[in-house]
């Protein structure tokens, strides 16, 4: 059961990373409006949120992990 919310998770993040790229490149384009451009910033800065939320808590498990499985050094 843990390995299908791992794998949500995983696809969970994929998805916010694609849709934060997109708006990344609606920035990189030419034809900006200033009304979408605010609505794109604000929710890359909600994406970029929820991205550092979700990379922070990988890092906790692995951490965890190491810690788990470390040899005697």
């Amino acid at each position: 059961m843990s390995e299908t919310k791992t794998t949500s998770k995983a696809a969970c993040i994929s998805d916010l990373i694609k849709e934060f790229e997109s708006i990344s490149k609606y920035f990189e384009s030419e034809e900006l409006d200033i009304d979408t451009g605010i609505k794109n910033y604000e929710r890359g800065m909600q994406l970029a949120k929820e991205i550092k939320t979700l990379l922070e808590g990988y890092e906790l498990k692995i951490q965890e992990i190491q810690n788990k499985y470390q040899l005697g050094e």
